[in-house]
């Protein structure tokens, strides 16, 4: 896909400081290298700086954000206090030669649990091909170190041994690789194609990978979540792996010349979607999460954005340096009559709501990051965004990851006209997503997470500066809507999704935190294809899965324990036709000491 040449947050690695060849006569490992060393420093950097500033504060026990503190004398930085301001690696049409794998080089990306280093800090790598066939990274021919069983990627988001087996991060968030194709070369048996790892929401889509009797296609690390989609395999032993994934979707896989397994997995939560090779997928025996379902279509906003299409907030005055108010900026772009309104990565001051015309059939906020005002923040305006006129025409809108600056009594969008949406890669970390007032449309979320920064009964909520009515906040809402959801990742709010008299469909659902993941209330359908449910509390009243004269359908879900006390007690609470039933997880079969793989179908 081709962006317009003015955004300021893509990197384009043939251009200065970087010109990488893309003739494919001169080696281009340095160059992709640097290009990821400079973008994954900042992380380190921002680690060092959320630390420095803990220390500073001068207490025992401090908050500076939902995630960074000092607790018991012990520093906690989760996150880095502010997200670096978000590029993207861009390859244009072209030859790229490597001879070794495309990935940082740092052994310090790591943020701080309990005063030691812990996760790996890789969050907002987006790599973009300009067309899916005609942007290739080729390895060299007989390379060395990609000989028989070396199992070496040729790109890489995740660098830390043994990250196939255990878990190298749970904080490598909204990682995208898109458009291009990856050749492994000839005489390269040891050869992987992309290993792959992001958590709670990431994607790879329109991707070819190639081999010659190579190892594997693609390899996706332990914790792993996020959509996968439109990906053709060929020439490999395995075409992918998936050994202790999160929630993964696995969407439109085509595979050719694949010598041993289409899809190896095991031990994690998978979603086949439309696989015609069902045969050739080997589940491990502990495997026991997963579905194979029949493919559902999810609109898709198109390629290259032309010149006279688009506006640029840029362009009507908006500036992303998390200072100036730039609302009424924004608003001006989307009343100037174009299709498609653009972003260019940085930090927004908004403080109000910003309706969305009829004429605006895509919203790319190319990743960027908003910073929320006082008037958001205390639920003077219900949403940022509201789309509040009717439309034939489906509305985008993609590419979001705000952090913790972006806070409140309020949600990012607000439903309020008949138009269906498509929701793609949006991750608002500590802010409620969707709610609709108008029922009526379809809308899709396809790779979705949210967080609303932590619950009412959490201990943290006396945390300086922040107010605990915000947990209250419901990430999804749906009332009266027709939903698709692929890749589900609410978290940390009193009740996750709220389904009020909708069809709710749901491939890929994962959730965190002691409340109500899912309330079903008159008469809502709601099917749930593959879930996972953890880091409870076995003291809360409330249920796992309420449901009140609605239809709620579990299948394949794991609901699991981290200690003794981090567990779930009550999993469902059903009121239907004047009976009460509620189910415990000690009633549950196939228990192990923390996990119970579980199907439930409760209908009126």
């Amino acid at each position: 896909m081709k962006y317009p040449d003015n955004l300021n947050n893509i990197i384009d690695v043939t251009k200065a400081p970087y010109y990488a060849d893309c003739t494919g006569q001169k080696d281009c490992t340095a160059a992709l290298r640097r290009v990821f060393d400079d973008l994954t420093a900042r992380e380190i950097e921002g680690v060092q700086a959320t630390e420095k500033r803990l220390h500073e504060l001068g207490e025992n026990d401090v908050y500076i954000g939902f995630e960074s503190r000092i607790e018991h004398h012990l520093v906690r930085v989760i996150f880095p206090e502010f997200v670096p301001d978000a590029r993207v690696i861009y390859f244009p049409k072209g030859t790229y030669l490597v001879s070794d794998t495309v990935t940082y080089t740092h052994t310090n990306l790591k943020n701080i649990f309990d005063s030691k280093p812990g996760f790996e800090m890789t969050r907002g790598i987006h790599i973009l091909g300009e067309d899916p066939k005609k942007t290739v990274i080729k390895l060299k021919d007989n390379c060395e170190g990609f000989e028989t069983g070396a199992q070496k990627p040729v790109i890489s988001l995740i660098n830390t041994d043994g990250c196939l087996k255990t878990a190298a991060s749970n904080v490598s968030q909204m990682n995208t690789v898109a458009d291009l194709t990856v050749d492994c070369g000839r005489g390269n048996p040891g050869a992987v194609g992309i290993r792959f790892l992001a958590n709670n929401s990431g994607r790879m889509e329109n991707i070819t990978v190639k081999g010659e009797n190579a190892d594997t296609g693609i390899q996706l690390a332990a914790g792993c979540e996020g959509v996968f989609r439109h990906i053709a395999i060929r020439g490999f032993a395995v075409g992918a792996t998936a050994y202790k994934t999160s929630v993964c979707v696995l969407d439109d896989f085509h595979f050719e010349e694949i010598a041993d397994a289409a899809v190896c997995a095991g031990g994690g939560s998978v979603i086949f979607s439309g696989f015609a090779e069902k045969d050739r997928v080997r589940l491990t025996e502990d495997e026991e999460n997963y579905a194979f379902v029949e493919r559902i279509p999810v609109p898709e906003s198109g390629g290259d954005i032309r010149s006279d299409t688009y506006a640029l907030v840029e362009d009507f005055g908006a500036v992303g340096d998390g200072k100036t108010d730039s609302t009424a900026a924004i608003q001006r772009a989307f009343d100037s009559g174009k299709e498609v309104v653009l972003f260019s990565g940085g930090h927004y001051l908004v403080n109000g709501n910003i309706t969305v015309p009829r004429t605006v059939q895509k919203i790319d906020f190319m990743f960027c990051d908003f910073f929320a005002g006082e008037n958001l923040i205390r639920g003077k305006a219900d949403a940022l965004f509201t789309v509040d006129e009717e439309s034939d025409s489906p509305l985008f809108v993609e590419h979001l990851y705000t952090f913790e600056q972006f806070y409140g009594h309020f949600r990012l969008l607000c439903h309020a006209a008949r138009r269906d949406l498509i929701l793609k890669d949006l991750h608002t970390q500590t802010a409620a997503m969707y709610y609709n007032t108008v029922p009526g449309s379809r809308v899709y979320l396809d790779n979705c997470a949210c967080t609303v920064g932590t619950y009412s009964n959490d201990c943290i909520i006396g945390r300086k500066g922040f107010a605990p009515e915000f947990c209250g906040m419901i990430p999804y809402e749906f009332h009266g809507q027709d939903a698709a959801a692929f890749n589900l990742n609410p978290e940390r709010a009193d009740v996750e999704v709220l389904n009020d008299a909708s069809s709710l469909r749901i491939y890929g659902f994962k959730v965190e935190g002691p409340g109500t993941a899912i309330r079903a209330v008159n008469g809502g359908k709601t099917a749930v294809e593959v879930f996972s449910c953890g880091i409870g509390d076995i003291t809360a009243e409330n249920a796992l899965f309420e449901n009140r004269d609605s239809d709620l359908k579990l299948r394949n879900g794991k609901i699991f324990g981290v200690t003794d006390t981090l567990d779930y007690h009550l999993i469902l609470d059903s009121q239907k036709n004047g009976e009460t039933k509620k189910v415990y997880k000690r009633e549950l079969t196939h228990i192990t000491k923390y996990r119970v793989n579980y199907t439930l179908i409760d209908e009126r």
